[in-house]
């Protein structure tokens, strides 16, 4: 199993550094500099240059904030990021422009 790191997207979503090759599907264990660390699935690789990977990850530990009983009244979806592709913060779909894409 890969190790990763905490990191922030531009989106300002957090997401996850790994080193090396990694893929959507694939099981991280992300850990923080204080020793913190949990399971993650990788969601979307978000950017890669083949040594490092930036990615949108899906804790294994918790259930997703989208899936908790406390949803936010807009139905738990991110706010809009103003891109006429409907885009909104922290969400990952194939309507995205690639603009937006890069950033979540």
């Amino acid at each position: 199993m890969q190790t990763a790191t905490p990191t922030k997207l531009r989106s300002g979503a957090w997401g996850a550094k790994v080193r090396g090759a990694v893929a959507a599907g694939d099981v991280v264990t992300i850990t923080t500099s204080s020793g913190k660390s949990w399971q993650a699935r990788i969601v979307r690789v978000v950017w890669t240059d083949g040594a490092v990977a930036l990615c949108a990850p899906a804790s294994l530990d918790r259930p997703s904030a989208s899936s908790s009983s406390s949803r936010r009244r807009d139905g738990g979806r991110g706010e809009w990021t103003g891109c006429s592709c409907g885009s909104r913060d922290g969400e990952y779909s194939d309507r995205n422009c690639a603009s937006c894409n890069l950033d979540a």
